[in-house]
């Protein structure tokens, strides 16, 4: 997992939702992240270094991995139920690799009993064309509907594509066209032949199909139990009626 420029721009664009709350708070990030942001952005942004740099600058003072290898702080397998780090976390960021386990509902399950009360779960995982990049690619009615099940409210979701450029998440209606094809739609309906760019310059391109979803919950209750939700659309409810566009 990386973070790109485009990744550490939308960390400070929406730091509403991954700005550290108060003094003291912890980011937990899931897998082993790499750094590729590059000195222009690190200026702009006014942090310089490292992962750890850049978290500090939203105001992180503890910052640690958890990954399956033991170079990672936390050395566990998401596949199975945690038995520590209960409730220890301010924020949790998944830059994708729940999407690379076999069980990702355990390791959602792990995720959200590793935050604390109050605490944040963010999700990065790919969409689209990623056919032989993970076992999974996740509706974003699968992660609101767990979640919301389980004492956490959806903060903000969107898909961004490589370049950076945002997508608000609406709820798609039977019959209607899918998720990753509804963004060319309505950007055409929207804009014309014009180009959208975003603020590296670069041209929004319809035939992109890596996208990632992005969504943000926040822990508001501990559940007794984990409970495990049918898909609205079968269970007679629509599921993203609420949903926050950003």
């Amino acid at each position: 997992m990386t973070i790109p420029n485009t990744w550490a721009l939308m960390f400070f664009r929406h730091k509403d939702l991954f700005e550290a709350k108060s003094y003291g708070e912890s980011w937990l990030s899931i897998g082993t992240l790499d750094y590729e942001v590059t000195p222009d952005v690190e200026e702009r942004l006014g942090f310089a270094g490292s992962c750890n740099s850049l978290f500090e600058k939203l105001g992180y003072t503890q910052y640690k991995q958890l990954d399956i290898n033991v170079q990672a702080d936390i050395a566990l397998d998401l596949n199975k139920p945690i038995k520590d780090h209960h409730g220890e976390f301010d924020l949790i960021y998944d830059g994708g690799s729940v999407e690379h386990i076999i069980n990702p509902v355990q390791g959602c399950i792990n995720l959200l009993k590793m935050a604390k009360l109050g605490g944040r779960i963010v999700h990065s995982q790919g969409v689209g064309d990623q056919m032989g990049h993970g076992y999974w690619t996740f509706s974003p009615e699968f992660l609101k509907d767990f979640y919301t099940a389980n004492g956490c409210k959806l903060r903000g979701i969107f898909l961004m594509d490589v370049h950076g450029n945002e997508y608000p998440v609406e709820r798609q209606k039977n019959g209607m066209v899918g998720l990753l094809g509804y963004i060319p739609n309505k950007i055409r309906r929207k804009i014309g032949i014009h180009i959208v760019k975003n603020s590296f310059n670069l041209p929004y391109d319809p035939m992109i199909t890596n996208y990632s979803l992005i969504a943000v919950f926040e822990k508001l209750k501990e559940v007794k139990s984990i409970s495990m939700p049918m898909q609205g659309q079968y269970a007679g409810d629509s599921v993203l009626d609420t949903a926050a566009t950003l």
